[in-house]
């Protein structure tokens, strides 16, 4: 009776992983940038490429060029 529900909180902790790093990911085009805010102060200008954020702290504003 035990596994089922280690497996359901085990698939919900993968599942939630996932979510995480989905949302951290950003692909920026290279006429583009992405302008970061951490916490609402301004880090700078990032991209092109993949842009790595930290998901509910950073807030990311595409421009472009």
């Amino acid at each position: 009776m035990e596994f089922p529900v280690l497996y359901c909180i085990i698939g919900a902790v993968v599942v939630l992983g996932l979510l995480f790093l989905w949302s951290a990911i950003k692909i920026v085009a290279e006429y583009q940038r992405l302008v970061v805010f951490r916490l609402g102060r301004c880090v700078g200008a990032k991209g092109p490429g993949i842009v790595i954020l930290i998901p509910f702290v950073d807030r990311a504003i595409r421009v472009d060029l």
